[in-house]
């Protein structure tokens, strides 16, 4: 029993030592102004002393948290321990910043990712709003504006619109909010609905005022011309000097929006994206055999309506073709600036023919609307090397291409060396096969009797398909299961489809629908496995689980293979 715990409690050491340390730093922005407030948080999966690495000019609030918490990998079944601290607060200056975070241990000091982060000045009022507020001064104790990040916008930029509030009273709660009315043509997304009241002090022409902002949210025009901004309306409640408070309620003004439109001479390379952005490609493998599928991916990375990014459609070069549908991961947040982040497309394709291959430069046209003009983002083209099984390039570009250049520039000497040869050795050999021949159709006429048939590849189908069948409904029958691993049951015996091909299961979605396209099979079929495994695996790693039909995902699982057995025609 002793040795039994010994062995044990290594084992236990040696895992928590074996263990992948993580420390991830995040923010939900990328860009803020002075006086934002702005929120970072650290995850990790070891216990030590959490610290983040704050600039001299950042100003901690007391938004602060820290704690752990424990998550579950229901791949593995695994049960890991988060410890997090979230810190807020404040820029005071502006510029670009670069933050990182530590987790401090008995041996050892472990470093996070960085973030970056961009600090702006916050924006001046126009002169209009100015002289609007100052008359409003001398004759109400609360008014609202319409605070707006331009006045002019092209059509498609990002406008920032909020209500400002006001105020030389001492105010406890606001209510009865009705939002301002953009009359125009426009998608809008909302930035901040939080109910807080943040009173901040403010100086305007020379007196000291308490202010709020609230309803913040950024439209992308898609409209030309002047356009209107109807004014809110609220109610706040203050201190009135007894122990009772009192109410005030008020309008604020509207406001006028001038969108102008593009220029007419926009490059064909142009799909609508106002504001900036970069482009950059990239395989995961360069070396490849032939009829492999590759991942080509597209990532663009910037700020305006990227948002509207469609996915980007092209020819590619002689030798490769599209297999699937692309995959789209995007990451965006939405600010001042409008949506910025990055998108990335994966495109799945495959190498049909030997040789070198080189992928195009890709080229997209946006109109960045500080410099008034049309601009273009290009990434590089990327040379790639196709062959057989096992097929490594050669280490010298030029003895390659000579050798290609050979093969194709004289047929004529290779095909009468290849003449002469075959004749030769043809005269010495042919007396020999014709002996062997004979001797072996003696053998096989012999066996032929005693020897059963061998079960046909169709027979050993039509027991894969039934194994299927079979596991089908045993998984069916498996309610009581977490919603979780339902869902990766189902997209193991999807995988299992291989097993018609090679006979064995395909280790992810990619290599299945590589496997079952040697069959081949309609591209209907295909996109409804296709389908079934995304809409799963969707579900297996959703953070809060949904309304599950057992019996419609058993059914859609169910037509998949009634479809295969009859197209296959086992």
């Amino acid at each position: 029993m002793k040795f039994i715990l010994i062995f044990f409690t290594l084992l236990t050491l040696f895992k928590i030592n074996a263990q992948k340390v993580s420390v991830h730093l995040s923010c939900e922005q990328t860009s803020a102004q002075i006086d934002d407030r702005v929120r970072f948080t650290v995850k990790t999966n070891i216990s030590g002393n959490i610290k983040i690495d704050f600039p001299k000019t950042f100003l901690r609030s007391y938004g602060s948290m820290s704690g752990m918490e424990q998550e579950v990998n229901y791949s593995t079944g695994e049960i890991s321990t988060i410890y997090y601290l979230s810190q807020e607060g404040i820029f005071k200056e502006n510029g670009t910043f670069t933050i990182y975070a530590y987790v401090e241990t008995a041996k050892k000091v472990y470093k996070s990712n960085p973030i970056k982060i961009s600090i702006g000045v916050q924006e001046k009022l126009s002169p209009s709003v100015e002289e609007e507020i100052s008359q409003r001064i001398m004759k109400q104790p609360v008014f609202g504006i319409i605070k707006r990040s331009k006045e002019k916008v092209y059509e498609g930029e990002a406008l920032l619109l909020e209500a400002k509030v006001y105020t030389s009273l001492h105010i406890n709660m606001m209510s009865d909010y009705k939002e301002y009315i953009f009359d125009g043509d426009a998608q809008k997304k909302e930035i901040d609905q939080k109910n807080r009241l943040l009173l901040k002090k403010e100086v305007l022409k020379g007196q000291e005022f308490y202010s709020f902002s609230h309803d913040k949210r950024v439209f992308f025009p898609e409209k030309t011309g002047m356009i209107k901004v109807k004014p809110f309306e609220m109610k706040i409640e203050y201190e009135n000097g007894s122990i009772f408070s009192d109410d005030i309620s008020f309008v604020s003004n509207a406001a006028i929006i001038e969108v102008v439109p593009l220029p007419k001479n926009s490059p064909i390379e142009f799909t609508g994206i106002v504001g900036k952005l970069s482009l950059n490609s990239s395989v995961n493998n360069k070396n490849i055999s032939l009829g492999e599928v590759f991942e080509l991916t597209l990532s663009f990375e910037g700020e305006g309506n990227i948002h509207q990014l469609q996915v980007p459609k092209f020819s590619l070069p002689k030798g490769l073709h599209f297999y699937a549908d692309p995959e789209t991961k995007d990451n965006i947040s939405f600010g001042k600036n409008g949506s910025s982040g990055s998108v990335k497309y994966t495109y799945f394709v495959k190498a049909t023919q030997l040789g070198a291959v080189s992928l195009p430069e890709f080229k997209i046209a946006f109109f960045n609307p500080n410099k008034h003009k049309y601009e273009m983002a290009i990434s590089k083209p990327i040379m790639l090397q196709i062959g057989n099984n096992g097929f490594k390039p050669s280490q010298d570009k030029d003895d390659q291409q000579n050798s290609i250049i050979h093969t194709t520039t004289s047929p004529e000497i290779k095909k009468s060396n290849n003449e002469e040869d075959f004749t030769f050795w043809w005269s010495i050999i042919s007396p020999f096969l014709l002996v062997i021949s004979g001797g072996l159709l003696f053998v096989q006429l012999k066996k032929k009797r005693n020897k059963k048939p061998e079960i046909p590849v169709e027979k050993n189908q039509k027991q894969t398909i039934k194994n299927l069948r079979e596991q089908l409904e045993e998984i069916a029958i498996t309610k009581n299961e977490p919603q979780k691993v339902i869902y990766k049951n189902y997209n193991d015996w999807i995988l299992y489809l291989s097993s018609l091909v090679n006979g064995e299961k395909a280790s992810s979605l990619q290599l299945l629908l590589a496997n079952l396209n040697e069959i081949p099979l309609s591209v209907d079929l295909i996109k409804q496995i296709e389908q079934f495994y995304l809409e799963n695996e969707e579900k297996q790693f959703a953070l809060f689980d949904e309304f599950m039909d057992i019996e419609e995902i058993y059914q859609k699982g169910k037509n998949i293979l009634i479809q295969l057995e009859r197209e296959m025609e086992v």
